[in-house]
């Protein structure tokens, strides 16, 4: 069954990812060859009046093959020009190559307004409830009713922001900026370091002894303020990891190829169940959306950073250096894909 829910929550993302590209293309009179969820050899095949809609061998990804592409010139001769892509306007072609992250968004955004609605959502008040006698922050002076607003030189505004700095500084001494009295205290605390055995493993975790407020907000407009907190937070996860990456403190072992997706979506169906499952897509979603955001030549920020050039130089960039260059990474990602799955692997052995 894991491997079932792990399809279909890729599915379901590519095909919402997909689906706007293919939206705006129509939209904008652009000929569509193919909508295809998933890459290789077709295994199913629905043929439409001018698309075609497949399904294909490996569950990795998706494409719209839109006439004026490269890569379908020779198919395009036969398109009248007014409906190739290159002949449509910059903004035409921006909002075709942009709304496929912006459904990835949209589809994250509403998983948690629904879950959050129906469920309530987690409080995100920084406002210190309790803090544990003879823990850390006891000693380093926190006080209940103490509100947090910032650490270090990060600014805290929800509990979301709160859990991103202690995961990415999980060993550190961290200087919690509060709001006490009316007044602004800086406070260090280093974290105590406890190890514990769960399901017969050994799991080091780091302890500061303070509790938030736990109660969860409901009602439609606590459903919409807490969804936009939610995505706002993912977000910012990732532009963490991509700046730890860059300056070198985070290594390619943190990213996750099929198999350690795969792997995620079991150990989330067995611990929550189908609402984690539900909550997943929702981040993996979001995760979709903005690695396309990337300016890499393959991805959709790619070409919205030669339609970036195009728009200040008042030229195309040449399609065969476009071509070439989306080949070059093709193959990168490539190398990349079977190096993080050999990760992966590694990690399933050593458990």
């Amino acid at each position: 069954m894991n491997l079932i829910y792990f399809l279909i929550i890729l599915g379901i993302i590519v095909l919402v990812h997909e689906f706007g590209h293919f939206i705006m293309a129509k939209l904008f009179g652009v000929y569509v060859f193919e909508f295809a969820i998933g890459m290789g050899p077709k295994i199913f095949e629905i043929k439409g009046k001018e698309t075609n809609y497949t399904i294909r061998l490996l569950p990795l990804g998706g494409f719209v093959s839109l006439a004026g592409e490269e890569d379908v010139e020779e198919k395009s001769k036969e398109i009248p020009e007014d409906r190739l892509l290159n002949n449509k306007k910059i903004y035409q072609r921006f909002l075709i190559m942009i709304f496929g992250i912006v459904n990835n968004f949209i589809l994250a955004f509403l998983i948690f307004f629904m879950v959050f609605l129906f469920r309530g959502a987690p409080s995100q008040s920084t406002k210190i409830v309790a803090v544990e006698k003879d823990s850390p922050a006891y000693h380093a002076g926190l006080m209940k009713n103490d509100t947090i607003i910032g650490i270090n030189l990060d600014k805290v505004s929800t509990q979301d922001d709160l859990n991103l700095i202690m995961f990415f500084n999980k060993n550190e001494k961290l200087t919690f900026v509060v709001k006490r009295n009316k007044k602004v205290e800086f406070i260090s605390v280093t974290p105590e370091k406890i190890k514990e055995k769960i399901d017969g493993k050994e799991i080091e975790r780091y302890r500061y002894g303070i509790s938030l407020n736990a109660d969860r907000e409901t009602g439609l407009v606590n459903a919409i303020k807490n969804s936009y907190l939610k995505l706002k937070s993912n977000v910012k996860s990732m532009i963490k990891v991509f700046k730890l990456l860059f300056s070198g403190k985070l290594g390619l072992n943190a990213f996750s190829g099929p198999v350690g997706i795969y792997n995620v979506v079991k150990d989330q169906s067995k611990a929550n169940g189908f609402l984690g499952l539900v909550i997943l897509t929702a981040v993996l979603s979001i995760n979709v959306g903005f690695l396309n955001l990337l300016p890499i030549p393959i991805f959709d920020g790619g070409k919205i950073f030669f339609l970036l050039i195009e728009k200040i130089f008042n030229k195309k960039v040449n399609p065969k250096l476009e071509l070439a260059l989306s080949l070059i990474f093709v193959v990168l990602l490539v190398i990349f894909t079977i190096y993080i799955t050999g990760v992966d692997i590694w990690k399933m052995i050593k458990k």
